[in-house]
């Protein structure tokens, strides 16, 4: 990636793991950035604890979080965010088209950016003036989204 991130970590729920790992894989080629998320591969059977472990090692590995939004049963990508901000990582929410589900008040924050996809496969960007990510992807991360 440019402005100086290497690394992102892609949050999102287990549920929507497949399209997770299409759009990691769509993002890295894009941006030249390597996905730190090893849950993406993980076996289901790794121990709770132990995956736990892993993804906090992997977001603190990461220059970025990339969180897709979406409905999920068990909240552990909104855990990832708000570990992610702890650190003062930059976060990048990405909104489905059609997506209804409210976000977090977190998502007001000025380190973080909020990409809402719309059904055209254009879409829609709130990214603050204070944002400090890196500003020259988010226009690459956004077409890596929403592209078919």
């Amino acid at each position: 990636m440019t402005d100086g991130c290497r690394n992102f970590y892609l949050a999102a729920g287990w549920a929507m793991r497949q399209q997770a790992r299409l759009l990691a894989g769509r993002i890295a080629a894009a941006t030249g950035a390597r996905c730190m998320s090893r849950w993406l591969c993980r076996n289901p059977r790794l121990e709770a604890s132990a995956a736990a472990e892993q993804d906090i090692m992997d977001i603190g590995d990461a220059d970025l979080l990339i969180a897709l939004c979406g409905r999920s049963t068990r909240g552990g990508k909104w855990i990832e965010v708000g570990y992610a901000l702890g650190l003062s990582l930059p976060v990048v929410f990405l909104v489905p088209a059609g997506e209804r589900t409210p976000l977090p008040v977190f998502a007001t924050l000025d380190d973080v950016a909020v990409i809402r996809a719309r059904a055209d496969g254009t879409w829609r960007l709130r990214m603050p003036d204070a944002w400090p990510g890196p500003r020259g992807d988010v226009g690459v991360i956004a077409k890596a989204f929403v592209s078919r």
